[in-house]
């Protein structure tokens, strides 16, 4: 099967975030919550936790920069344009302008558009159309509803997704294995170490 490769501003509405001026100055009662790329994990999806909680209150209307589940957020800075599915959000929340928010038409799994990003002809396609004059390399907005994307059924999509988010889990337990097996190395050499000698 021949799967069209689809140019993203097609299928998908590319949203700025929302410029911030100066430092983040947090408040208890702020009306949004903020999204911070530090508690962001490229490849994996997100999911707000208690310990993410940044409310502000901006100096500018922010509305237009709301974000909901099934948006996904792309880094548009630097050498790295890593791509995040949003699965749950407290409302309202919105995110900095370091992003866009990708709203998916349709046509369009999120967690699909998701995987896809991160792959790397994709990725390829975005590295040739950063900028990279600035201090910071950053992804024109126009160039990027220009990268083009495989766009098979979206019943396939959801397949490909959930296959992706299968092998994303078995990362995350290889890697919760292989520091739980160096743990146990470490507690073998202590106790062996702590025994008197003859």
């Amino acid at each position: 099967m021949i799967t069209q490769h689809t140019p993203l501003g097609e299928v998908v509405a590319v949203l700025p975030g929302y410029a911030l001026k100066g430092r983040v100055e947090p408040a208890s009662d702020g009306r949004y919550q903020l999204i911070q790329g530090r508690h962001l994990t490229p490849g994996e999806p997100y999911r707000y936790a208690p310990e993410h909680r940044l409310r502000i209150t901006p100096q500018r209307p922010a509305e237009p920069y709301r974000v909901r589940p099934g948006d996904v957020l792309l880094a548009s800075r630097g050498n790295l344009n890593y791509a995040v599915a949003l699965l749950a959000v407290p409302e309202p929340t919105i995110a900095p302008a370091t992003f866009y928010i990708l709203r998916p038409g349709p046509r369009v799994d999120p967690a699909y558009l998701a995987w896809v990003l991160e792959q790397p002809p994709v990725q390829a396609q975005m590295a040739q159309v950063r900028t990279t004059g600035a201090a910071t390399p950053i992804l024109q907005r126009a160039d990027f509803k220009a990268v083009r994307i495989p766009l098979p059924p979206l019943a396939r999509q959801a397949c490909i997704a959930a296959v992706a988010a299968l092998m994303g889990q078995e990362r995350r337990l290889l890697r919760q294995l292989d520091a739980a097996t160096a743990r146990y190395h470490e507690a073998i050499g202590r106790a062996l170490l702590a025994e008197p000698a003859d």
